[in-house]
């Protein structure tokens, strides 16, 4: 007889898709490799997590390195535009034409005067004929070269850019500095007066901000002058400075 209604009555140990049996308790080995997926699942989401914090750290340095770079072409701007305003003289390019009107007016200003020493010292001597160099850019890998205004492959030449110590600076075995404050447009005798007792082979630019002036003496007697264009100190691997330059040869 066919049954009417309510639950089927199954028998004991069957189910309604046939036999059940019990599930066997894990044994070792199936505890031990559930802890070993567990252990991967647990490494996976760590790296997961310091590739995130990574990327976001590259990101903000990325930034900043930006924002650094943005900041010193701004101040680098605005120095500009200032000196442009208080009509002060900046270097210009050597063969340009203000370069040219520049030596033939001293050259003009000097004629019948009597010539002095290398430095300048005697009363009535004029400066040495002036040679400019506009943006040379100097880092932790090159150097500069103040007898031709050239930058320099390797770190044999006059000026070298260093960033040891935590303190960016100017170093030289041949030259000495002094920076200046005050109103720009520093020339040959304010260099040639400034540098004459200076000791300093190393110039920290902590201070240094573009615009500012910086006298040089080497030790031939040649004067030069740089005026820093943009500063990036930002990154100590990665810093540089450029800087207008003007020398004045001991011997033309």
């Amino acid at each position: 007889m066919p049954w009417a209604g309510g639950p089927a009555p199954w028998p004991g140990g069957f189910g309604p898709g046939g036999p059940t049996v019990p599930r066997r308790p894990d044994g070792p080995e199936e505890r031990r490799r559930r802890r070993r997926r567990t252990a991967l699942i647990s490494a996976a989401a760590v790296v997961a997590c310091a590739l995130v914090i990574a990327a976001g750290s590259a990101l903000l340095d990325a930034a900043g390195r930006n924002l650094d770079r943005a900041r010193d072409a701004v101040a680098s701007a605005a120095a500009s535009e200032s000196a442009s305003a208080s009509g002060t003289p900046r270097p210009v390019a050597e063969g340009s034409a203000a370069g040219t009107d520049e030596s033939a007016t001293e050259a003009d200003s000097s004629a019948g005067r009597p010539d002095g020493g290398a430095d300048g010292s005697a009363a009535g001597t004029t400066a040495p004929r002036a040679h400019a160099y506009g943006a040379l850019l100097v880092n932790g890998d090159n150097s500069i070269s103040l007898t031709d205004g050239t930058m320099r492959e390797d770190r044999k030449g006059d000026i070298r850019f260093d960033c040891a110590n935590a303190s960016c600076a100017l170093e030289s075995d041949t030259s000495v500095f002094t920076i200046l404050f005050g109103d720009p447009g520093a020339d040959y005798e304010e260099c040639r007066r400034m540098t004459a007792d200076r000791d300093d082979h190393r110039l920290p630019l902590a201070a240094a901000s573009a615009g500012q002036e910086i006298c040089v003496r080497r030790n031939n007697g040649d004067i030069a002058l740089f005026v820093v264009q943009v500063k990036s100190t930002a990154l100590p691997e990665a810093a540089f400075v450029t800087m207008d330059t003007t020398v004045w040869p001991a011997k033309n």
